[in-house]
């Protein structure tokens, strides 16, 4: 896929929200419950949080290759075990979906002069429940490395 030829989002987590809302894995939670910076805890639903960009290696032309970091935080329901079960069987079909499209290099679209060469998703897992409340907060933290031109 030419990503530098093709008009790219006009922000990094613009491109990541794109690429996420095209995951089949993730359709059954409505657009309108596909949040930034946020979620509902008493919907199923999800949030993408940016947790930085940093440079990995600067190029003598000023360009370079950089991490960008994010964490997709999904609230489901967490009842009982059964229920755990297939959120946790979600979470392991997620992070295959994100390494299956960068073997694929179907990867998200960047603003002009970034090219996304590869997302690792990692550390799938329950992260919050709270009494009373029938849905639990899991979690699953992604890089994004770019180059990025001059």
């Amino acid at each position: 896929m030419e990503q530098e030829k093709s008009q790219g989002a006009d922000s990094i987590i613009s491109a990541v929200r794109e690429w996420l809302n095209s995951c089949d894995i993730l359709s059954e939670i409505p657009a309108k419950r596909r949040y930034i910076d946020w979620t509902d805890a008493d919907n199923v639903n999800f949030g993408i949080m940016p947790d930085g960009d940093i440079p990995l290696k600067k190029f003598i032309n000023g360009g370079g290759k950089h991490q960008y970091s994010f964490t997709l935080y999904i609230n489901r329901m967490t009842a009982e075990d059964e229920s755990r079960l297939r959120n946790a069987e979600f979470l392991e079909r997620l992070q295959r979906w994100c390494e299956d499209r960068t073997i694929a290099h179907e990867l998200p679209i960047l603003p002009a002069g970034m090219t996304c060469t590869r997302v690792e998703a990692a550390n799938g897992m329950l992260s919050e429940t709270a009494p009373g409340k029938k849905y639990g907060k899991y979690l699953i933290q992604f890089k994004l490395i770019y180059m990025k031109g001059r």
